[in-house]
């Protein structure tokens, strides 16, 4: 799993669980995820849970770790890897959204002229 999407998760669901220090908060639950802890994150978070609410931060990176637990071993990759995958997967979304955005030589987008042409 991406770790840097993993983050942003945890880092919505920080703002609700620690409201006084939420980047200590944080950086305690990412260095649990590369020791493989997850099931401690998911009690840390557990206090905060809001069953009731999908749209919760802390509701939604609840369900995101448990639906992926099986994706986790964050300590089987080495810290290298780790963190080249997360830059990679990063890079690739905005990169490519910049470039569609690009005007080809006759000035339109080149997302918007490939629409134009396919309708």
């Amino acid at each position: 799993m991406d770790f840097f999407h993993l983050c942003e998760y945890l880092g919505e669901a920080a703002k609700v669980c620690a409201t006084d220090h939420p980047q200590a908060w944080l950086d305690v639950q990412k260095e649990r995820l590369k020791a493989n802890q997850a099931a401690v994150v998911l009690d840390a978070l557990t206090p905060f849970v809001r069953v009731d609410h999908d749209d919760d931060p802390v509701t939604a990176c609840d369900r995101y770790l448990r639906n992926r637990l099986d994706q986790l071993d964050y300590q089987g990759r080495s810290s290298r890897s780790t963190d080249w995958i997360g830059e990679i997967e990063s890079a690739h979304r905005y990169i490519i959204q910049k470039r569609l955005k690009l005007p080809e030589p006759g000035g339109r987008p080149i997302m918007s002229r490939r629409c134009w042409r396919s309708g």
